[in-house]
C-alpha cells in the first residue's frame, strides 16, 4: 500500500507538501472536464460529511459494524451469521453480501427446502425464521441511511459541485452522475438549484420508472421560426446504481407502470418493499431488474470512445461495477481518476496494476487533500458554458425588440 496521501495524473506523481491545486490539479481536471463523455460515480464518501453512514469496510464488518451490536443476542441471527461465515472463510465479505445469501436461502424455502442449522454447542437443530431476520436488517440498514433534514447552508458544498458539473460547454454531452448512495443529497441540492435531472422516472404526481427515459434530453425552441431549438441548460441525467430510499415496488401494475416501481417524493422507512441493493424484484444469483438496466446503461456509458470517469468515495468494493470499469480501460481512449479519502485494498490493487498507465490517476489523501470539500472547491475546475453570455445577451436583445414592438 502507498503513503496515506499520494497523487499521480496522466502519469505525473504530484508533491504533496505544499500543493498548488490552481496551478498542479484543476488544468489537468479541466481537461477532462472537456470531454466529450464525461461521468463522475460517487460512493458514500461524498454524502458522509452530511450524515450518511460510511460503507468503509470497518462499518460493514459483521461482528463490529453497527448491525451486529442491534442483533447482538438474536439467537436466529447469531445462527445464521455463523453458517455464513462458514461459507465464506477466507473472503473479505460485508453485511451486503450477508443479506444476498439470506435472499438465496429464502428462495430455497419457497422452493420447499426446509432449512434447519445446527448448533454446535448446544447439539440442537433450529428451524430460523430467514425472512424475519433479513427484514430487521434491511430496516436498520434503511434507517441508518436517512439523512437529517439538511439546511441549505449544509448543502453548499452539493450545491457547489451539481453546478461545476453542469456548467460544460453545451456542445458537449450531458454530464452523468452515477452513485451507489441510497439517500437523497443530491436530489435535495439539484432540487435546490433548480436542475432537471434525467434519473429513469415519468410522471407527475406518481411517477414510475421507464428505463428508455435516459435517452430523452430537454430543447426549447429558439427565437426565430426557422425550425431550430435550442438545448436546455441545467440538465443531468443521473443514475441510483443500487436504487434509492424513495424507490418502492408498487402493487399496481399497468400500461403506466409496467415495471412496478414508483418513486416518492421523500424517503420511505418502514414500507419493506423500499428497493435498495440487494433488494431485486426476482430473487436470483444474478441482480434484478431494475439494477440490471442501470448497470448495462453505466457500462454503455463509460465504454464509449473519449470517456472519462472520476470516482470519489468509492472504494471498489462492488464486482459488477468494478468489472465494467476493468472493461473500459480496455479502451485507449478511456480515462479514470480515483479520488479517495483513504485506500482500500482494491485501491491499492489497482494501483499496483495501474501505476504505469497514464489513463489512470490517484487524488488519495485525508482532510485538505481528497475530503468532500476539497474535492469540490479545489479539485473540480469552474468550466462555465462558453455559450452562457451569447445567449444572455441573445435573449436580452429578443426582450427589448418585444418591448419596443408593443
Amino acid at each position: 500500500m502507498q503513503k496515506d496521501s499520494f497523487i499521480r495524473i496522466f502519469g505525473k506523481e504530484i508533491k504533496i507538501e505544499n500543493i498548488d491545486f490552481e496551478n498542479e490539479i484543476i488544468p489537468r481536471i479541466r481537461e477532462l472536464l472537456r470531454a466529450d463523455n464525461f461521468s463522475i460515480l460517487t460512493g458514500t464518501g461524498s454524502s458522509h460529511n452530511v450524515g450518511s453512514v460510511l460503507f468503509s469496510k470497518n462499518e460493514l464488518e459483521l461482528e463490529d459494524g453497527w448491525i451486529y451490536k442491534e442483533l447482538k443476542g438474536n439467537k436466529e441471527y447469531e445462527l445464521l451469521l455463523e453458517l455464513f461465515k462458514n461459507e465464506n472463510k477466507d473472503k473479505i465479505y460485508g453485511v451486503e453480501d450477508f443479506i444476498t445469501f439470506l435472499y438465496k436461502l429464502e428462495f430455497a424455502e419457497k422452493l420447499g427446502v426446509n432449512i434447519k442449522i445446527t448448533d454446535t454447542k448446544e447439539k440442537k437443530d433450529y428451524t430460523v425464521k430467514i425472512k424475519d431476520i433479513k427484514e430487521k436488517i434491511l430496516k436498520i440498514l434503511k434507517n441508518k441511511c436517512v439523512l437529517p433534514t439538511l439546511e441549505k447552508n449544509e448543502l453548499s458544498d452539493h450545491l457547489n459541485f451539481i453546478r461545476k458539473i453542469i456548467s460544460r460547454p453545451i456542445n458537449l454531452r450531458r454530464s452523468n452522475l452515477f452513485t451507489t448512495n441510497y439517500d437523497l443529497v443530491f436530489e435535495k441540492a439539484m432540487d435546490e438549484l433548480g436542475v432537471v435531472y434525467v434519473d429513469g422516472f415519468i410522471g407527475g404526481l406518481k411517477k414510475f420508472f421507464h428505463p428508455e427515459s435516459f435517452n430523452f434530453d430537454y430543447y426549447y425552441p429558439a427565437a426565430t421560426t426557422e425550425g431550430k431549438v435550442s438545448r436546455m441548460e441545467r440538465v443531468l441525467h443521473y443514475y441510483k446504481l443500487h436504487g434509492s430510499l424513495n424507490w418502492i415496488q408498487s402493487n399496481t401494475n399497468d400500461t403506466l407502470n409496467i415495471y412496478g416501481i414508483e418513486k416518492k417524493d421523500k424517503e420511505i422507512i418502514d414500507d419493506e418493499n423500499v428497493l435498495i441493493f440487494p433488494t431485486p424484484l426476482k430473487e436470483q444469483d444474478t441482480i434484478g431488474f431494475p439494477y440490471s438496466d442501470l448497470f448495462r446503461r453505466f457500462a454503455n456509458t463509460i465504454q464509449q470512445p473519449q470517456s472519462v470517469l472520476i470516482t470519489y468515495g468509492y472504494s471498489f468494493g462492488d464486482a459488477h461495477i468494478n468489472r465494467i470499469i476493468f472493461e473500459a480501460l480496455t479502451i485507449p481512449s478511456f480515462q479514470l481518476i480515483i479520488v479517495s479519502y483513504s485506500w482500500s485494498d482494491m485501491i491499492s490493487k489497482i494501483y499496483e496494476k495501474f501505476k504505469d498507465n497514464k489513463s489512470v490517476g490517484f487524488i488519495i489523501g485525508g482532510d485538505g487533500i481528497a475530503d468532500w470539500k476539497t474535492f469540490v472547491n479545489k479539485i473540480l475546475p469552474d468550466i462555465p458554458s462558453e455559450n452562457y453570455e451569447e445567449k444572455y445577451q441573445e435573449k436580452r436583445n429578443n426582450a427589448k425588440s418585444f418591448l419596443n414592438n408593443e
